[in-house]
């Protein structure tokens, strides 16, 4: 091969890198703006808070013989705290495989436990009976259903990534009097 031939393949070597390293590049920064985007979707689906105060106000009485709660949380599930409460988040995201358990915060009756808008994917909503309700959401499996009494601790459904959510997590809200909360107001990891 002659000197001319030998640096078109030298060109064509580098341009075949090049474009290896700007695709893949391209594909790490995509898969980051999805993760914002899905973030930012979230965010503006739950329109800082007044659609979720409307659609999952579930307080009020239980029915007879239902488990009621004590009002002392216990840390729903294990993982890392991925957001924590801030004025259109009012709730603690805690991320882990899919799969991983979530357990019911305090003893109480299950109202809600399927697919629910805004993003939620599945739910699961427990009212306490003392002026608290939980929700646990993004789930990938429910094990609840709805009209059942749950004792602090049972196992109410499994992580996952459904509905608006950029990865396996769960999102988990604490309420009193239908009022989004802090939970880590009221628990800690």
């Amino acid at each position: 091969m002659d000197e001319k031939g030998q640096g078109t393949l030298e060109y064509a070597i580098i341009l075949a890198l090049v474009a290896i390293v700007a695709i893949a590049a391209l594909s790490y920064l995509g898969s980051q703006l999805r993760n914002i985007f899905y973030s930012l979707t979230e965010v503006l689906l739950s329109n800082c808070e007044s659609v979720t105060k409307s659609i999952y106000n579930y307080g009020g009485t239980l029915p007879p013989g239902a488990l009621t709660g004590t009002g002392k949380f216990m840390w729903p599930t294990k993982g890392r705290i991925t957001q924590k409460s801030w004025h259109c988040h009012h709730a603690v995201d805690i991320a882990n495989s899919e799969g991983t358990p979530i357990y019911a915060a305090d003893s109480g009756h299950v109202v809600v436990a399927g697919w629910k808008k805004g993003g939620y994917g599945k739910v699961v909503i427990v009212n306490h009976g003392n002026g608290f309700q939980t929700l646990y959401s993004h789930l990938s499996v429910i094990r609840v259903s709805v009209g059942q009494s749950v004792a602090k601790g049972q196992r109410v459904g499994l992580m996952g990534n459904t509905g608006h959510s950029a990865g396996s997590h769960l999102h988990f809200e604490v309420r009193q009097s239908s009022q989004l909360c802090d939970p880590l107001e009221f628990v800690s990891p």
